[in-house]
Formats: C-alpha cells, structure tokens, sequence
C-alpha cells in the first residue's frame, strides 16, 4: 500500500504554493507529518514533475527522507500510476501536496474496508458527505492501469487523476 503525494512548485494559482510556510512548518510537511501519524514513512511517496521547475520540491523530499518520484508535469494521472508502478504498490490512495485538513485515521479506516471488501476502488468524493479537504481516493494500480489510455487521452481526467 503506497500513499502518493501528488505535488508541483508551479502552481497555477500560487507559485511555490507545496513549499510554502504555514506556521513552522512548509505546507508539504504538514501532509507528511499528518500521514505519519498512521503511516510508515517508506509507504509515502512524494510525485511531482520532472520539470527543472519542481526540483524544488525533489529537493524538500530528499530532504526530509521521503521517497520522490518525477514524471509528467501535465499528465497527472500518468505520473500517479507510473509512481505506483515504480514502487511496486499494489493499492494507492491519491493525496495532493496541499491538502493539510487531511484526515490519516479516515484514509487507514477507508483502506481496511478497501481490504476486507476487495474492493479496486473507493471514493467519499462522488456523493460527498465529508468536506473536500478530506476527499480520500484508493484504487488498486493494476486496476487504475486499465484506464490508462483513456486517462492519458482526456486533459481533464488527466489533470483530476480520478474524476
């Protein structure tokens, strides 16, 4: 089981937004920090581009000890399922590099549902009845990779990874 991270320097919205301070701590490192109260660290992978523009953000992860994987910077859902595929994780649960209100205890809770039911994916997204920073999104690579060429062929999907 890998929980992937999925974060850039070059926000659209606010540049160096991932690396930015809040508090003490750098918005990345909070995401980290909440999923290491549930998970271990060598399950957590950071996938960002392999753009110069994000080596930034390659950098942070080398140095805080995390994993970092750089692929496609506009094929999102590309670079999700190849990061799943290079580090041999079987089910990964989706993360975005800005989501601090995450919540560690419901993604553990969604996944032990996820085993027991054996399920390929899961999503409080459609139907949502939690708030969006607590979006939680599973799926089992091999399955995710069935859809690959459909995900590579619509920006949208791309962009949004699993809508």
């Amino acid at each position: 089981i890998g929980i992937i991270i999925l974060a850039r320097f070059n926000s659209k919205r606010l540049l160096g937004k991932a690396l930015r301070s809040v508090g003490k701590k750098k918005l990345l490192e909070h995401v980290v920090s909440r999923l290491e109260a549930v998970f271990q660290r060598d399950q957590l992978l950071i996938a960002t581009s392999e753009k110069t523009t994000d080596d930034p953000i390659a950098s942070f992860a080398e140095s805080i000890g995390v994993n970092c994987f750089r692929g496609s910077l506009d094929k999102v859902g590309e670079r999700f399922y190849a990061a799943a595929c290079a580090h041999n994780f079987d089910i990964v649960v989706r993360v975005n590099g800005d989501n601090v209100l995450l919540d560690p205890f419901l993604i553990k809770e969604m996944l032990d549902i996820f085993e027991e039911k054996e399920l390929d994916f899961m999503s409080n997204v459609k139907g949502r009845t939690f708030p969006k920073g607590v979006s939680v999104e599973i799926v089992r690579t091999e399955y995710y990779g069935t859809f690959l060429d459909s995900i590579k062929s619509n920006l949208f999907y791309n962009e949004h990874v699993m809508p």
